[in-house]
């Protein structure tokens, strides 16, 4: 009899995009939520933090809008204990110098 050891693939690690911290606000929307403002702490070219989370769940889609930008496509990655919500953007977001 020969025995098979199983290996695990070894994990992807994706470097984390630099955080920049702003203060400004951003308009959040989506067909499930009602639409609502939120103060944003942080920002990356793949996210933002959201210091108030509304009625948002994990894995909602909802389309944020920033200030002097299109809206942009996210889904909600987590929510924080307290208050505020991790929002991913579906696609890159490219970061000017007012924004870090």
């Amino acid at each position: 009899m020969t025995a098979f050891a199983l290996r695990r693939p070894e994990p992807r690690i994706i470097p984390r995009a630099p955080r920049h911290d702003v203060d400004v606000a951003a308009e959040i929307a989506g067909p499930t939520i009602l639409p609502f403002s939120s103060r944003v702490k942080n920002i990356s070219t793949s996210g933002m933090l959201l210091l108030d989370s509304g009625q948002l769940q994990v894995g909602d889609v909802v389309y944020a809008k920033l200030p002097g930008r299109a809206p942009v496509l996210c889904v909600v990655a987590r929510l924080r204990p307290g208050g505020g919500a991790g929002i991913k953007f579906e696609t890159s977001v490219q970061l000017d110098d007012c924004w870090g």
